[in-house]
């Protein structure tokens, strides 16, 4: 983990070269640092990023820059197939108020930095684009429990990278009617990742209405 600290410290001071791009030469932090995030999503992305940190050692950020372009919907030659780098702003800023004034900024940056010292930057100056959205944020997020709803079937990971396996738990424990299946693994989301222990009663709750047993644990 050191080493992929200092690694992305080094980038941004001295980028890596890539090839094959028609728009960006360089491997700066920010993009080393999506495509880290994007090989996190699935355990057979390993492979991939093993390869890509060892050609970055030998200086080329060919392979990382690939990572990333993976992560972001976008070609070598420049254009972009989908729009999740804009629709994650138009979801994320509304969950709370956030602020324009970087010097709030960089104190988060440190804050966040403390409890998260490889992401906790990346994260905090991420939301940047959150202070001057044109659609503002209304307020904290409200307590949700559905109640009078149909069995609901919360899903958890507990090495996601991307949504937290304590948040499954908690919205488990604000559902008035709900059970949770816990997936003792790396990856986001577990449902049809080749875990029959998941798969199985997901596909019996589907099929035939049985709620699975809450507090199952694969």
């Amino acid at each position: 983990m050191q080493w992929i600290k200092d690694f992305l410290l080094k980038l941004d001071a001295n980028p890596l070269p890539v090839s094959g791009d028609a728009r960006i030469t360089e491997l700066t932090e920010a993009w080393g640092s999506i495509g880290l995030a994007y090989a996190m999503y699935s355990k057979s992305s390993w492979v991939s990023l093993t390869a890509a940190l060892r050609s970055a050692q030998q200086g080329d950020g060919t392979d990382l820059m690939d990572l990333a372009d993976q992560y972001a919907d976008r070609t070598t030659s420049g254009s972009y197939t989908g729009n999740i780098m804009e629709v994650i702003y138009a979801v994320n800023c509304l969950d709370r108020p956030d602020t324009a004034d970087l010097a709030v900024v960089e104190a988060n940056a440190e804050k966040f930095s403390a409890s998260a010292p490889l992401w906790g930057r990346m994260l905090a100056w991420g939301s940047v684009p959150c202070g001057v959205w044109p659609v503002k944020a209304t307020g904290a997020p409200k307590k949700v429990t559905a109640a009078g709803s149909g069995p609901i079937v919360v899903v958890g990971t507990t090495r996601d990278p991307a949504t937290i396996y304590e948040w499954s738990v908690r919205l488990r424990q604000e559902l008035a009617n709900a059970v949770l299946i816990s997936f003792d693994g790396d990856g986001h989301t577990a449902y049809t990742r080749s875990n029959s222990c998941v798969d199985r009663p997901i596909d019996a709750y589907y099929v035939n209405g049985t709620v699975p047993q809450d507090g199952l644990t694969c």
